[in-house]
């Protein structure tokens, strides 16, 4: 019979990894009754944070008014659904240098898109792509320092395995944390409308949004937002030259709409 695996806890006082709450330094990772005493405060006494965003003008409208920095946000679509487009159309538009992780397509096919989507020579210089192989973790924490935007496309390529895949976003969770780093991913979507058996994302994830095609139209609903307004959408029509942006609502738009 086979014993459960205990959980991996970093320790709060030196950093070591164990499995289970007692370090090998011999602190224990519990939350004392003196700590939680101290620790306690009101609410009217937490303050406010303002939430800094990475400018990608109307592009951002269903983020917030622009990507919340240090987050990280999960664009879920079918196959063919605009997921990598979208990608470089954000990309194109920012003012900072982007890493694109590509477990998908190869480079090539890339760079094809972006010289259809017009994006600049200049533009392009300032993306840096990388060809991952499936099962391939890379070990970002190095790179990210130099790339302050981060895209995955896609986390399914990377891992089909769910389990794996939240550890991984989590670790990315932590890179965004500690360096200020905003990532993108995407996600395939099953035929019942699913995030391809990773549901278990959207609780370690910040922004959570699907990309729903219909014929030429394509609407980007989102569905999770920590920063902002969910269940607003943004409307695109697909053409030769990639996305062109064609109309936003709000929530409370779809309210009046219904009556």
């Amino acid at each position: 019979m086979k014993t459960a695996k205990k959980a991996t806890i970093v320790c709060i006082r030196c950093g070591q990894k164990n499995e289970g709450l007692l370090c090998s330094c011999g602190y224990w990772n519990v939350a004392t009754d003196a700590r939680l005493l101290s620790a306690l405060t009101t609410l009217d006494k937490v303050q406010d944070e303002k939430v800094d965003r990475l400018d990608c003008g109307r592009w951002g409208y269903c983020f917030g008014g622009g990507i919340a920095k240090g987050t990280i946000s999960l664009v879920g679509g079918y196959p063919g659904a605009g997921k990598s487009t979208l990608f470089l159309h954000i990309a194109d538009v920012l003012q900072c240098n982007v890493l694109y992780l590509a477990s998908e397509e190869k480079l090539i096919r890339i760079k094809q898109r972006a010289d259809r989507l017009g994006l600049s020579r200049e533009r392009q210089a300032a993306i840096s792509a990388v060809r991952l192989t499936t099962g391939e973790v890379p070990e970002l924490a190095d790179v990210v320092k130099k790339h302050p935007m981060m895209m995955l496309d896609s986390v399914n390529m990377l891992t089909e395995d769910p389990t794996s895949a939240v550890k991984f976003c989590s670790m990315l969770s932590g890179l965004c944390e500690r360096f200020g780093v905003t990532c993108l991913l995407t996600s395939h979507v099953t035929k019942g409308g699913d995030i391809a058996g990773f549901e278990a994302l959207q609780h370690v994830v910040d922004w959570t949004g699907m990309l729903f095609p219909e014929e030429n139209i394509r609407t980007l609903l989102v569905e999770k937002n920590r920063n902002g307004m969910a269940f607003c959408k943004q409307q695109y029509e697909m053409g030769a030259r990639g996305l062109e942006i064609i109309g936003e609502e709000s929530p409370g738009q779809f309210e009046e709409e219904s009556e």
